[in-house]
């Protein structure tokens, strides 16, 4: 009985471990140019999930280059940060979701890069203004990191780079230690680069983006999935549930 009863409690732990931990799922959905605003996905725009949540829309711009844009695109209110001189920083966004972000180098020696590709589309003004100002990849900025906190565990993520460079730079793309590719689109014109995702079981989600080359990035989008309550798998379940079986017939036996 007393061996039952340790299977029971053992069957348990690991259906609990297995409902924390969630495997990381990074999927490369598109890698294109960018030239009508429809290709942005929003919560209003032909949302990827059911139920989605645009958690972070951001513009990153130089105040000694270019000002604040404001606004939004499809729906989604863009929040702008200004990066000039500095190297890293933390943001709350309105959302409730952290922003942690550090890059190589010094933004002062940044400068304008890009220039307007003439978009169209709905909120194409807001869209070209963000686009055409980029914090730029290669030479003496070989990466940045954007560390997202405070998402709920293990729930399942929509990410979309927006990107402009005349040049032939390849920016290399992981999420959370895994290899997503490279964003091939990147060397020319406005371009998007989109992937699925999911948080880590501390509800965390690290993006890192490096090139030997130049390339640029002009913001990002990060949305989760609708109900984002985590549901362990079946299998899962079905652990759980031999598990009370378990420490359900030892109790009957006992009574008996």
């Amino acid at each position: 009985m007393q061996r039952l009863k340790s299977i029971g409690i053992r069957l348990i732990q690991l259906s609990l471990l297995f409902s924390m931990s969630g495997t990381l799922n990074a999927t490369l959905i598109v890698d294109s140019q960018l030239t009508n605003t429809s290709q942005i996905i929003t919560a209003s725009n032909n949302a990827y999930f059911t139920g989605q949540t645009d958690v972070a829309a951001v513009n990153l711009y130089w105040a000694s280059q270019f000002s604040t844009n404001g606004g939004s695109i499809n729906g989604t209110n863009i929040f702008d940060i200004n990066v000039t001189n500095n190297a890293s920083n933390f943001y709350m966004l309105s959302s409730g979701v952290g922003l942690d972000y550090s890059f190589s180098g010094n933004a002062s020696s940044s400068a304008r890069r890009g220039s307007d590709r003439n978009i169209t589309g709905t909120d194409d003004t807001v869209a070209d203004a963000l686009l055409r100002d980029i914090w730029y990849l290669g030479g003496n900025h070989s990466y940045m990191n954007l560390t997202f906190s405070n998402l709920l565990p293990n729930v399942e993520l929509y990410i979309q780079l927006l990107g402009n460079t005349q040049w032939s730079g390849l920016p290399q793309v992981t999420a959370n230690g895994t290899s997503i590719g490279a964003w091939n689109s990147n060397s020319s014109g406005y371009s998007i680069y989109s992937f699925e995702a999911t948080a880590s079981a501390t509800g965390t989600l690290d993006v890192n983006i490096t090139s030997s080359n130049y390339s640029g990035l002009a913001g990002f989008l990060v949305s989760t999935k609708g109900n984002n309550t985590s549901v362990p798998e079946p299998s899962t379940f079905a652990i759980f549930a031999l598990g009370v079986m378990g420490l359900a017939s030892r109790r009957f036996r006992n009574k008996a």
